[in-house]
């Protein structure tokens, strides 16, 4: 057979513009003064719109970036609002003398397009990878930025060195190294330990997983047993026989301690793990107690002795079945603790209000409520059972969710009445009705809703007149007579100033009643026809290039 030619494949060798495609999308640079200029997600932004904004393949120019901020934003996993900060920090800089690092110009796109300042040609730049960009954020890509600077100029940092340089705290940088070497993206190169020893750090454009070497499980360990000879059960020779003789207990009588049979000094219980057995005492302690009782000795806990002319004859103990104590019987229960509650102290002034309240508080709150009760006793004069009272009758019927807010807002609320001794239209002491609450009351249900003023208070009654005794708000006149009882005396209304032939609005037990609907209108019809003149001037006057 013949054999087959040898195929000689070319060896394709990578073109300058493809080895710089390459480069392009996996390595980025920025200035290495940035690293304290910038935070790390500022220095990201402005990276990646420089790389946008970098000349295609084949040309010089360069371009601007006008990708929005929403596609850098996701491309480095920020906020859209974090993305505008940025820029407006970096367009922002030329206030300080540094000058603006970012121009923004606008464009025929929906966008606006940025220009990155260029790199010098002898400024000194940090080289990361694409993909260290757009993983690492905020302090830890500083941190690695830095270090790898460093690495490329064949230098290893410390974490000393790295706060000193780039001006920050030193547990954000322990921090944000720690966070590094557990991700792989730095290692360490030099373990510190010493004086001048300090551990240095070396970065990676990848992150590098290390593979540990787990310990492998511990065999258990094998012991080689030799085998022994039986041992003769057979007595030693040398043994005297008399001594063997003393510890034979197949000839004793039965045990006079054994629980199971009738022991004068205990009861017969057959389980040694109950209560019972457990608190009897020993078999010395009640013979020294009787002891001491036949003596007259002063003991703690004696036993009745009862004298008897004959010996009794204890009656056969029936043996009780085996039983298996649980776990549990042979320790004691164990005591249910009590919660430590907090106290706290009150006038007895307060605690006869709420002594009979369905209401529970907390320490704090009873506190509080003793003072507002003390001070709602002090307004009516002492009179603690009218406080209690009206507690307990604005209680009739509600819901009580949040018991200290109802009792300072409602509980002890009552009608702001004038009279002193009215007590929610009823005059404590007699129970006869308020006469000052069914004049208000009738007031209010003759009068419109449309007539009354939302902005003077309803119950805002300061005096009383001597004529007709209907209250009125404001200050006490000079007669005592009230506008009803003296028409006269009605001043003009100051709400329509036009309005001086008489019309005038009077002031009834706190309610304003307007004017009447005719004049009302007419002053609305005057100042519709002020507004239109006054317009019409102006038009006027813009015509003829007064007013611009």
């Amino acid at each position: 057979m013949n054999a087959a030619p040898a195929v000689t494949i070319p060896a394709q060798r990578i073109t300058p513009a493809q080895r710089e495609g390459v480069v392009r999308a996996l390595v980025t640079r920025f200035p290495a003064s940035w690293l304290t200029r910038f935070t790390g997600d500022t220095i990201r932004v402005a990276t990646l719109a420089d790389d946008y904004g970098r000349p295609a393949r084949g040309e010089t120019a360069r371009r601007g970036c006008f990708a929005a901020d929403k596609t850098l934003a996701d491309q480095l996993n920020l906020h859209p609002v974090t993305v505008q900060s940025a820029f407006a920090e970096l367009e922002d800089r030329k206030n300080d003398g540094a000058g603006a690092v970012v121009y923004s110009t606008g464009s025929r796109r929906a966008t606006k397009t940025r220009w990155v300042k260029p790199i010098g040609e002898d400024e000194k730049c940090a080289t990361v990878s694409s993909h260290a960009l757009t993983a690492l954020s905020a302090n830890r890509f500083t941190v690695y930025a830095y270090i790898r600077t460093q690495n490329d100029f064949e230098a290893e940092p410390s974490a000393k060195e790295i706060t000193r340089s780039l001006e920050i705290t030193r547990e954000t940088v322990r921090q944000a190294l720690l966070a590094l070497l557990a991700e792989g993206w730095v290692s360490k190169t030099q373990e510190g330990g010493g004086r001048g020893r300090e551990t240095r750090y070396q970065a990676h454009d990848v992150p590098v997983f290390r593979m540990t070497q787990l310990p492998l499980f511990p065999q258990p360990r094998r012991v080689k047993v030799e085998p022994q000879e039986p041992e003769d059960e057979t007595l030693d020779p040398t043994t005297d026989p008399g001594q063997v003789a003393l510890f034979d207990l197949s000839a004793c009588s039965r045990n006079p301690l054994d629980s199971t049979v009738g022991n004068p000094l205990g009861p017969a219980v057959g389980n040694p793990l109950d209560s019972a057995a457990q608190n009897m005492p020993s078999f010395d302690q009640a013979l020294s107690e009787q002891a001491r009782e036949v003596s007259c000795g002063s003991a703690r806990r004696a036993l009745p002795v009862v004298a008897r002319e004959a010996p009794l004859d204890n009656p056969p103990v029936v043996e009780a079945a085996p039983v298996v104590a649980a776990p549990a019987a042979a320790s004691p229960e164990p005591q249910e603790s009590t919660p430590r509650t907090r106290t706290s102290t009150i006038s007895t002034t307060a605690w006869r209000v709420m002594r009979r309240l369905p209401l529970k508080l907390s320490s704090g709150q009873y506190g509080l409520a003793a003072k507002a009760i003390e001070r709602a006793v002090a307004e009516v004069g002492g009179d603690v059972e009218r406080i209690t009272n009206r507690v307990h009758r604005n209680l009739a019927g509600e819901d009580v969710r949040a018991p200290y807010g109802w009792l300072i807002t409602r509980g002890l609320r009552n009608d702001p009445c004038p009279a002193p001794d009215c007590e929610r239209g009823f005059v404590w002491g007699s129970g006869e009705p308020c006469r000052i609450c069914e004049e208000r009351f009738a007031d209010r249900r003759g009068t419109p809703l449309i007539f009354r003023d939302r902005a003077t208070a309803i119950y805002e009654v300061t005096w009383t007149c001597t004529q007709c005794e209907r209250p009125g708000p404001g200050e006490v006149p000079a007669d005592g007579v009230c506008d009803r009882c003296c028409p006269g005396a009605v001043a003009p209304s100051h709400y329509f100033p036009a309005d001086v032939q008489g019309r005038t609005v009077a002031v009834r037990a706190g309610f304003r009643h307007k004017a009447a609907p005719e004049a009302e209108h007419a002053a609305q019809a005057v100042a519709r026809e002020q507004k239109r003149a006054r317009r019409r001037a102006l038009d006027e006057q813009r015509r003829a290039g007064i007013l611009r």
